[in-house]
């Protein structure tokens, strides 16, 4: 508006004149903004100008008063304390009205957008998203319902409430528990849940067993025992609700959730020899991992004495039963620690013995289990303090594996021994949050970030089993970007780490196998598996048998399929001479060696060229030669010690070296080698009792 005011008609400078004018001029400007400050706005509403919001176009092209949905949501790397609330409140009002499918649905669109700001391939600004209170709890939400299959987080939940109608216990309220704190429970849960390479069809089971557990908890003790209910979440169901060790038990075993009150209420009573507001979930996975019924509990706190640092004498404090290990006795009944106390054990009762007992005093503890040239042997491990774990009972066995709870695998000792594998919080956190995005990345369809955010994680934490997990599982779903060059470098990255986690050997064999000898020439794969077997040979002395056995058939495979049986008799028959006086390692060759050789017969049966008397005769031929070359460098080894567990091993060896024997068409020298066998292991046996 433009309001034109009257000439003045008295002379410059003239006061007399030029006060009149003032005051005319002050009257009608002051009525002009009395009269705009009345007008109606659209909808006869007070005007908003605060924060005014963008007119955008509606249906008919006329511009409406309403905003972009994605307006609503605040740019998730503004770190502005405005931001946050902004957000807060959002996800406040979306729980409200059951909208959290709209609301996440804005989220995943606005971290698309951020994504290129927080990782690129040269870089991961993760400073940029810990500076922002919501890009991570915006992850996490995300991140959690891509797992879980649905954004209709309460109905999901619904089902577990204690006593629906009430507010302080229901879906929503734990939902908005999760996010309080800037998201600090939601995010530990996640974090701990892809460091343990947690398995995506638990996750419902996992989630529903963490609200559970939260409405047992008073709220004053939910942020305490946050980590000992996360543990007790993340361990498999099937794990969770497994047979017991025990027999004929008639007493109710605890649950789940039984045993996260029993650890909490153990605590504050301080009865247990670890302070477990402190441990981290994944320890704590190897204190939960706990079915048994209270008495044997309580059994453990009235008769057992141990300190933390010394539980790996409860081991020994077993006596150990030749008679058991010769005759395979069993003595027990009930299979209770006390029975196992009073009547003594073997190996493994020894293990279940101080592994169980030490997890109901708040210890993690895990069972190993490894093999030798004594046969199969079980023993302990305890993290003795808060920051490193001990073995007891290996007795020379320098390497085993143990169950993860959370995953469901065997994992290889070094992974809880080495504690170059174990992080400290913030680099734990790093890890976990770079795992996470490159999770969700990929989920989105944004693949240069996720491959970024990969790469980011296996070379800042290069010994960290999930990491080159996650690396490569991220590479096969991004695979258009993906070159055979980048698989070439990553085999190469984990090839010079063999050493210092030997699980990173799996993955690479997996690479080699999978990804770089697809369609190459024999000569090719020949000499890329030759090298790649010497460089497993070098860890037969980890115990890692089945690394060797899969390197061997890769290598062997292709004389087999070619039916090539000279090459494969000379193959296996520099093996046999290598490994003759080691029983555990040529057992592993040979059940390698029949293997190809059933392939062997297949390739030669396929031959149209030659009759079946032919077939037949070649066949044996090769069964033949592998089983002379078996007993020509073993045989002069098998029976050197009268040890009982050695010739237990060299049983074994001798009944393969028989059926090979077998399969060449000879009963008679099949026979004659298994019914020595048995006198050794009988003689041993009784020499030994």
């Amino acid at each position: 508006m433009h309001i034109r005011l009257p000439r003045r008609i008295s002379t410059p400078g003239s006061p007399e004149c030029r006060a009149p004018w003032r005051v005319l001029y002050g009257i009608t400007f002051s009525l002009f903004l009395l009269l705009l400050s009345l007008a109606p706005t659209r909808g006869d509403s007070p005007a908003k100008i605060d924060h005014p919001m963008p007119p955008v176009r509606g249906e008919s092209g006329s511009d409406t008063s309403s905003t972009e949905p994605e307006n609503e949501v605040p740019d998730l790397l503004n770190a502005s304390s405005e931001a946050t609330q902004v957000w807060r409140n959002l996800a406040t009002t979306a729980l409200k009205k059951n909208e959290m499918d709209r609301f996440i649905t804005l989220l995943k669109g606005k971290i698309r957008s951020d994504a290129p700001t927080v990782i690129t391939a040269d870089r991961f600004s993760y400073a940029t998203c810990k500076a922002s209170k919501i890009f991570l709890p915006s992850l996490d939400l995300c991140l959690l319902t891509d797992l879980l299959g649905t954004t209709d987080l309460q109905e999901l939940l619904a089902p577990a409430c204690h006593e629906p109608g009430k507010d302080d216990g229901s879906p929503h309220a734990f939902i908005l528990w999760l996010l309080q704190d800037d998201g600090r429970a939601l995010h530990t849960f996640l974090q701990n849940f892809v460091l343990n390479s947690g398995i995506s069809a638990q996750m419902p089971y996992s989630f529903t067993t963490f609200y559970t557990l939260w409405q047992l908890t008073p709220a004053k003790e939910r942020s305490r025992y946050l980590n000992l209910a996360i543990a007790c979440s993340l361990v498999q169901k099937e794990i969770a609700e497994q047979q017991p060790m025990l027999r004929n038990c008639t007493e109710h075993l605890l649950s789940m959730p039984e045993l996260y009150n029993y650890f909490r209420e153990a605590d504050k009573k301080r009865n247990l020899l670890t302070d477990i507001k402190k441990l981290s979930p994944s320890d704590l996975l190897y204190v939960v991992q706990l079915r048994l019924p209270q008495s044997e509990i309580d059994y453990v706190h009235k008769k057992m004495r141990f300190r933390r640092d010394n539980w790996g004498d409860a081991y020994g404090s077993i006596e150990y039963l030749m008679e058991r290990a010769t005759q395979n006795s069993d003595p027990y009944k009930k299979y209770t620690f006390s029975e196992i106390k009073k009547l003594g054990g073997v190996c493994r009762d020894q293990a279940y013995y101080a592994a169980y007992s030490a997890r109901c005093k708040g210890i993690p503890a895990v069972i190993i289990i490894g093999d030798g040239d004594r046969s199969l042997h079980a023993w302990v491990g305890l993290l003795s303090n808060d920051k490193s774990w001990t073995t007891t009972g290996s007795y020379g066995y320098n390497t085993g594996r143990y169950l993860n709870p959370c995953s469901g695998f065997n994992q290889h000792e070094s992974t809880l021994l080495d504690s170059n594998n174990r992080l400290s919080g913030d680099k734990q956190a790093m890890a976990a949050d770079g795992i996470m995005l490159s999770v969700y990345m990929s989920h989105i369809d944004c693949k240069e970030q996720a491959l970024a955010a990969a790469k980011f994680v296996t070379s800042n934490f290069p010994l960290l089993t999930a990491a080159w997990q996650n690396r490569i599982k991220v590479m096969e779903q991004c695979g258009e970007l993906v070159t055979e060059k980048d698989w070439k470098k990553v085999h190469s990255e984990l090839s010079r780490l063999y050493k210092k986690n030997t699980e990173l050997i799996d993955l690479a064999q997996d690479i080699q196998s999978s990804k770089l000898m697809e369609g190459k020439n024999d000569l090719t794969r020949k000499n890329a598996l030759k090298k790649d077997a010497r460089k497993i040979a070098m860890f037969v002395d980890t115990g890692r048998m089945d690394l060797l056995a899969g390197a061997l058939r890769r290598q062997a495979e292709i004389p087999a399929r070619n039916g090539n049986g000279k090459e494969l008799a000379s193959f296996f028959k520099s093996l046999i001479k290598q490994y003759a006086s080691r029983a555990d390692v040529l057992l592993t060759v040979l059940e390698t060696y029949k293997a190809m050789l059933n392939e062997y017969a297949e390739a030669v049966q396929g031959n149209e060229k030659l009759n079946e008397k032919k077939r037949t005769a070649l066949v044996q031929s090769a069964w033949r030669s592998a089983a002379k070359d078996a007993m020509t460098y073993y045989g002069r080894h098998a029976y050197e010690t009268g040890d009982y567990f050695v010739i237990k091993k060299a049983h074994a060896v001798m009944f393969k070296i028989a059926e090979f024997w077998r399969m060449a068409g000879d009963e008679d020298r099949a026979d004659d080698i298994e019914d020595e066998a048995e006198k050794k292991l009988k003689e041993s046996r009784d020499n030994t009792t």
